[in-house]
């Protein structure tokens, strides 16, 4: 290994495990993001308790509901939370409060209204092991946060207050939280993504808020939550991406889907969790009047975070820099209208100084799979009609089509569209041959899990061997809200032939390593 590449990786090291140059208030932000800081959050789990029932040989009825849901072989903390995906806190890494030795990165005990207990943050399913590097802000190709709704609302209601005391030890007070999580979840709908690595957070948000009185505080109510309204998206898919954090501050519209029109981006999201955990709407007014400054804290964060940088990945020399030029000439012409300007000092590096991204943020209809924004119209309309919506300004409205996203640090963002349908940057500029299957599999190995020439996942026989056995990891094109359509007029003619040579696809491509 060169001795240029060998600083290169360790300066990059560095970065990722001191988070760069902070401010205080970005660093308050980032403890934000790695620490759930809502207190008045429903859903919990009692530590100590949860650490005794995964210790346990699983041989009582109870214990065995929760532990054969789970893969063999969980039976400590740090192994739950490697199921859950959640990436692993590299060394010299600064943690907040809250976060032991065994926990994972999005994990933390909070102090909350009843008792502390562990909650888990945004971070869970925005940040990611990236080939051994944990990047916050990185979608996560491996999160299982919607299958531990889905595996905890199947146990809760076999598994009593009294009887969760008893199976794990659990003192007066984890047994209070656990009861409360348990109440919690009655009003609350979750659903199984369908291919590990998407989100079903509008099925989550609007299935709960169907779980919840029609009124503008959508109050919580045993009646409501045994017997929800119809939802769209009970029958509807709707499965999407997490959003890539570096990319909020060049944004005026939010979500993949740019349907958050108005109001605090924080504020929007923190409403989405809470909904989706049972909470109560007037109590989180409440937090969120007293706590606006957790809000901007967190926003100033990620307006500071940095993508990943494919030279500290790969080194100086991997980068073919004159077929690069040709690709950004290529995407001057053809994408920067859409996707932006990126302005490069070819003279001495290959990095972007500056950005240029269309304000305000377009939407635009591409022919993409239509299932998010037809899946967020019922739910626009629900969240538009409550109070808190009103108070704090937040405004949803359906588009038609998607946000063209800015690219930065895009080859580390793969599979691509916002449905994950695009396995790599040669299926994408390549409509005509998209894989009708491929494999989601993990980002650990540089040489056989990723493409350097395709920019993303292997397919077909370069596909690792071990991802054909795992269902979870098989994406079939076909499904509903799977489809790999669209974004096809740049690369076309009218009568179908391709607009580029096939160097000119590899220059594109080239170029948007650099980005």
């Amino acid at each position: 290994m060169a001795v240029a590449r060998v600083f290169s990786l360790l300066f990059f090291s560095f970065l990722t495990s001191q988070a760069w140059s902070l401010t205080p208030q970005e660093q308050r932000g980032r403890d934000h993001v790695l620490k759930y800081p809502v207190t008045t959050t429903k859903v919990l789990a009692p530590e100590q308790a949860l650490r005794n029932l995964l210790a346990r040989n699983a041989s009582e009825l109870e214990s065995s509901l929760f532990l054969d849901n789970l893969p063999q072989g969980i039976n400590d903390l740090s192994k739950f939370f490697e199921w859950i995906g959640l990436p692993r806190y590299q060394k010299g890494m600064k943690k907040p409060s809250g976060v032991k030795d065994d926990f994972h990165v999005g994990a933390a005990v909070i102090p909350a209204k009843i008792g502390n207990a562990i909650s888990v943050s945004c971070a869970a399913c925005h940040s990611a092991n990236l080939f051994g590097r944990t990047i916050i802000g990185l979608p996560n190709k491996g999160v299982r946060a919607n299958e531990l709704f889905v595996l905890v609302k199947k146990i809760a209601p076999a598994l009593s207050p009294k009887a969760f005391q008893a199976l794990t030890k659990a003192n007066d007070e984890e047994t209070e939280i656990y009861a409360q999580t348990r109440e919690a979840l009655q009003s609350v709908a979750a659903d199984k993504p369908m291919v590990l690595g998407l989100d079903t957070s509008l099925a989550h948000v609007g299935r709960s808020l169907a779980k919840r009185k029609l009124d503008e505080w959508a109050t919580v109510t045993p009646f409501n939550s045994l017997n929800p309204r119809k939802h769209t998206l009970d029958h509807q898919r709707a499965d999407s991406k997490p959003a890539v954090w570096w990319n909020v501050r060049y944004k005026t519209r939010f979500l993949s889907d740019g349907s958050v029109v108005s109001g605090h981006p924080i504020t929007t999201n923190i409403l989405w969790n809470e909904i989706g955990r049972g909470a109560n709407l007037r109590e989180l007014d409440h937090w969120l009047n007293q706590n606006h400054d957790v809000l901007e804290d967190t926003l100033a964060y990620l307006n500071a975070i940095e993508a990943p940088d494919w030279e500290s990945f790969f080194g100086s020399n991997s980068l073919d820099i004159k077929r690069a030029k040709k690709g950004e000439e290529i995407f001057i012409e053809n994408c920067s209208k859409c996707h932006g300007n990126y302005t490069k000092e070819w003279q001495t590096s290959h990095k972007t100084v500056s950005v240029d991204y269309p304000t305000p943020t377009k939407v635009k209809n591409v022919g993409t799979d239509p299932m998010r924004y037809l899946g967020m119209i019922e739910l626009g309309d629900q969240l538009n009609d409550l109070e808190i919506s009103k108070r704090h300004n937040l405004r949803i409205q359906a588009q038609e089509g998607y946000v063209p996203p800015p690219l930065v640090g895009i080859w580390a963002r793969y599979p691509y569209f916002h449905n994950n349908s695009i396995p790599n940057l040669c299926a994408l500029v390549e409509p005509r041959t998209r894989p009708k299957i491929f494999y989601i599999g993990p980002a650990n190995d540089i040489e056989k899990e990723f493409s350097k020439d395709c920019v993303g996942y292997p397919t077909g026989s370069e596909t690792p061997k071990a991802w054909l056995d795992r269902a979870e990891l098989r994406y079939v094109t076909s499904k509903e809200g799977l489809s790999n359509q669209g974004h096809t007029k740049m690369f076309l003619k009218e009568d179908g032939s391709y607009k580029f040579t096939q160097e000119e696809k590899w220059a594109l491509i080239e170029f948007l390593k650099t980005l």
